[in-house]
This record gives C-alpha cells, structure tokens and sequence, in this order.
C-alpha cells in the first residue's frame, strides 16, 4: 500500500465524529515512532479517555526522550517490541541496519521513567520471530524479557525460504510447530488464520483512512475511507460484507476483494475449512459462557454471590508490602530544565489495609504542566513545598463540566477523591516542588466520598503547658471511598518532649515541616516522609533546640470488625472453598 504517516488532524476528526471509540491498536506495517505527530495522537487520544496499544510491533530502534516520556504520560496501555535475536549479529541478519543494543537501550530508558512515574504503562512484550539463525538463541532471548519486565511472545516466521529452521524437534517443543506448513499438517489449519477475525473485531484501517480489513493485508483496500465515508460505513461497505460472507463460505470470491488472493483464504477453499459463526463470536468476546454471564447476571441471585465471593476471596497486593521506615527527601529537588518536569519516588507497596500505596516528590519549572486534567482510580493528596501553582480541578458531575482554579501555596495541600480530573501548572519564577501521596483499595464504597478540597497548615506554637508538650490542630476527617476514615492534623512538639512507643490499627505518614524529630531509632529532617505501618510500635521524641512541626495523615482502612473475627475460625477455609465455586460468578 501506499507509504505515508497518521497525521494528527486525520486522527482528530476520526475520534470526534466516533465518539463509542474506546480502543485503538496503532502498529501494523512500517515504525508508527517515526511517525512526527505520534505525541500528538496520544495527547488527543488521552484526553478524549481512548486507549491506545501498538501490539502488532514495533523495533524501537529509534525513539526520542520527548517521545519516550509521551508513552508514558499519556498511557499508552500496551506495546510489542519486535526483536528477533538476543545478540547484536543475530538480530541484523533479520533486523538489517538495525541496532540490538540500541533496541535494548530504550527498553532500559523507558523502563527507568516507568519506575519515575510509578506507571505500570506501557505493559511491554517481547515479539521474536523464530529462524534458523537466531533459535538457537530463544532460551536466552526469553530470559532478557523476563529481566526486563516483558512478556515473552515467539513466533513462526511468514517465510520458509529465509532462514529456514534447523532444529526441527526443538523449536516444534517450544512453538508446537516448526514452521507454518507443519502447523498446517498439524492442525489442519492456516497460522495466519486468526487474522480473519479482524475484519469483525477490528477492522484495520491506513493511514489515509483507506480500509485493509485485516492486519496481513498490504496489496488492496475495500473500496471504502474510513475518513471521508465515516468509520461505521466504510467497514460495513459492500466490500467488506462481501468478504465476511466469503471468509464463512456463504458467497464465492469475487474480484477486487482482497481476501481472494490470500493465501489463507485459498486455503479454505481448498480444504472447505471456512469460519463458523461461533468461532467469530468467540473471538468477538460473545462467546457461549459469555452470554450464559450475561443471563445470570438478571439473576436475583447474583448480586448475593458476588457479594460472598468479595468477601472470602483471598487478598491479593499488588506489591510488597511496605514497612515502618523514615524515608529522607532533600527539597528543593533539582529541577529538569528540558522537560520541565522530573519525578522522585519515595515508597511504593501495600499495606494491611491498601492494595496499592504510593509516595513520590515531584518538581516543575515555570509554565510547566506535567499533564492534561486527568482522572484515575487512586484517591491522592498533593502537598506544596515551594514555589506556587494553579491547579485545575474538573467536576464531572457537572453536565457540562465545570473547570475550577485553584492557586496553590507553599504549605498548602489539596485532596482528590478518585476519579476526579485535575491537574496543575506552575506559575512563579521558583519551580514548584511537591509531594503526592495516592492509594488505593479493590472495591470501594462508591457516594460515600470526602469531597475535594484545599487545606493550609496552619503555623503553631507549642504551649508549655499543653499535655505532652504538644499542640495539634485537625485539618480535615472523614470517610472516602476505600478509607472508612481518612485524618489529617498539623502538630507542634517542643524542644526535649515526645511520648512512649504506642500502637496505631491504621497506617499512617507523617511529614516533617520543621525542627528534627527521633523515631524508629533515627532522626527525621524538615521534608522527610515517615511511615508507620499499622501494628508497627512506634514513638516520637523532639532531640532539637526548638518547636518540631510536622503534618499527620492517619489512613483508616476499612476491614470490617466481622471480617478479622471470621478470618481465624476454623470453618473459614471450608467456607473460602465453597466460595470458590463461584468465583466465576463473583469476577463477572
């Protein structure tokens, strides 16, 4: 087909005139990375809440940092990188003028800012095209992907003349066949034969709008453009009908379809192994135990066992589990000039009560925003160290939505609940530097929700004769949608007073604001972040010539009393394995 790029106001107008679009797979033939309005199409892509994969493959030979950062920022969901060796000789055989430790290199990079942003976006897959050159090489192929974070995915090649395999009984363990002719001994029937589905579930369209139908096309189109027929006519055009019947075995081909002079139509031809109308609606996520869901979920009885199964399933973090620890933050943090905008983690794991807690500081430079106004599942409270900015906060119960500003202090903080769109941009000469705390919980209690809001620590004195040698002031408390209570106060301890190691039946973080303080057997600075996991015994003692200030956050989860009583009797784990039965049921 034609060569050529996407280009931004192609894209545009094709995701505004279709606004059921939530999905859109970007790669095929060519590097979609050298396309120049690629960052672009993602920002468009990222605010309008479409997702995009590049899953067919890309080589990531070349890739800016400009561009690397953009994958990230602006979620792309998921990419394959086609990488058909695991040495810099084996890959340019196949990968010519291509660079393995260039390839290697960027996965490194993008792997490093994933952990800066603490993304788990793009999910990464290794693609690796098996040959007679390279497979002696797909052990160690397979173990780089598992060290770099990537799936691992092996593949026949199109082509039995390249480099044809030599170890038959090798590369037919570990792919079930040693090329594509004896996966059609084997099994009957085409590689290539899922590409068919494509024309159901989705259609490929170029980059000029002109539609291909599947992604192994590149010799014809159907007649249709998707941009200037529409989307939802050029791939039902008689085109395209025509072919669904013919890949079914309904209509005989007919010229100028390009499914007539593919090799896997010929082969149903040959052998009358057509697409059933089952198999299309399996692979359209229709298949029979799909819709069997479908009608249980009407079911009076759904909702009651969907319940039983949240409540016995077993309790799955998504990372390690975080200890008692002070974690030490120099501010201010040294700013990118380039980007505008750097990150530093600080802790990230679970705790007893969260599936997913997280902490990082953040700096940006003037003018800078490090991203559009954006919504996600985490509840998150923003603190402002220095420098000053203006946030934009979205209330998308509003029909229309309504953008409120919000300028932002040195001192002041502001709380998200989850799913509310916002996002910041700094407007004084000092970069503004932050810290975020964000969490979250499988399964919420949606309408019971603190609502947003912005808090100033308020400066205080420590009163001598105040208990304990110290004052606190509560900022905010209330429920949220995973936290039964989130509590927030400021306190001021004075100079050679604390109190005695206690335990707390909630996380809880602590920032230092000013003084020193002495806890967990070391000294916290102004800035440092301390963590108490819950359960954790632990004290406080001032060590300093002057007033300590410091800002407490108490994260109240919300297993119920019933819930821990349950957990230690003897007929859980029967009642757990009965849940189990309908854990199909409960993941619906």
């Amino acid at each position: 087909m034609r060569n050529g790029f996407l280009t931004l106001s192609a894209f545009e107008s094709l995701i505004q005139a279709n606004p059921q679009l939530k999905r859109i797979e970007l790669s095929n033939y060519g590097e979609i990375l050298l396309n120049p309005d690629l960052l672009g199409i993602l920002r468009c892509a990222h605010e309008r809440g479409v997702s995009l994969t590049a899953d067919n493959g890309v080589n990531f030979n070349t890739v800016s940092d400009e561009l690397l950062e953009g994958l990230i920022r602006y979620e792309l969901r998921s990419m394959t990188c086609s990488i058909d060796g695991a040495s810099e000789e084996t890959y340019a055989l196949y990968r010519v003028n291509g660079s393995f430790s260039a390839v290697i290199e960027n996965i490194r990079k993008l792997n490093k800012l994933k952990e800066a942003h603490l993304s788990e976006f793009p999910r990464l897959t290794w693609q690796f095209v098996v040959l007679g050159h390279n497979e002696h090489e797909l052990p160690r192929a397979r173990e780089m992907a598992r060290a770099l974070g990537m799936e691992f995915r092996a593949k026949l090649s199109w082509d039995p003349l390249f480099s044809p395999v030599r170890d038959e009984e090798f590369v037919r363990m570990e792919l079930g066949a040693a090329d594509r002719g004896d996966y059609q001994r084997r099994f009957g029937i085409d590689y290539a034969r899922r590409c068919c589905f494509d024309l159901w579930r989705s259609p490929q369209i170029n980059w000029d709008g002109t539609v291909l139908g599947c992604s192994r096309n590149f010799w014809g189109d159907f007649g249709a453009n998707a941009f200037s027929d529409g989307l939802v006519v050029s791939v039902n055009s008689p085109g395209m009908r025509r072919a669904r019947q013919m890949l079914l075995g309904k209509k005989p081909a007919r010229t100028g379809i390009p499914c007539a002079t593919c090799s896997t139509y010929s082969d149903m031809l040959t052998g009358g192994r057509w697409l059933t109308r089952s198999e299309v609606r399996s692979e359209q996520g229709l298949s029979i135990r799909d819709r069997c869901l479908a009608e249980v979920r009407k079911t009076p009885v759904y909702p009651t066992a969907r319940r039983v199964y949240r409540f016995f399933k077993p309790r799955r973090p998504w990372s390690p589990r975080l200890t008692s620890g002070i974690y030490p933050l120099e501010i201010p943090l040294a700013p990118d000039e380039e980007r505008g905008w750097r990150s530093q983690g600080v802790f990230s794991g679970s705790t007893e009560r969260l599936f997913s807690f997280t902490c990082h500081a953040s700096v940006l430079t003037k003018g800078t925003c490090p991203h559009p106004p954006h919504a996600h599942q985490e509840e998150e409270i923003l603190l402002l160290f220095c420098g000053e900015a203006d946030l934009t906060l979205v209330d998308g119960s509003q029909v229309p939505r309504e953008e409120q500003q919000v300028h932002l202090q040195p001192g002041q903080f502001v709380y998200y609940p989850a799913g509310f769109a916002h996002t910041l941009r700094t407007t004084s000469e000092q970069p503004a530097d932050y810290l975020m705390l964000k969490w979250f919980v499988d399964g919420g209690r949606a309408g019971c929700s603190l609502p947003h809001g912005l808090f100033e620590v308020a400066a205080q004195e420590g009163e001598p004769g105040a208990p304990g040698g110290f004052t606190t002031r509560m900022l905010f408390e209330g429920p949220t949608q995973y936290l039964r209570r989130l509590h927030c106060h400021a306190t001021t301890l004075s100079a050679g007073r604390g109190y005695e190691p206690h335990e707390d039946a909630y996380d809880v973080v602590i920032v230092v604001l000013e003084g020193e303080l002495e806890t967990l057997g070391k000294k916290a600075r102004p800035n440092d972040v301390i963590f108490y996991a819950t359960g954790d015994p632990h004290g406080m003692y001032n060590p300093g010539p002057c007033a300590a200030k410091y800002l407490v956050f108490e994260f109240h989860g919300r297993q119920s009393g019933l819930k821990a009583w349950a957990a230690g009797k003897r007929w859980a784990p029967p009642v757990r394995r009965v849940a189990r039965v309908l854990r199909i049921i409960g993941r619906s």
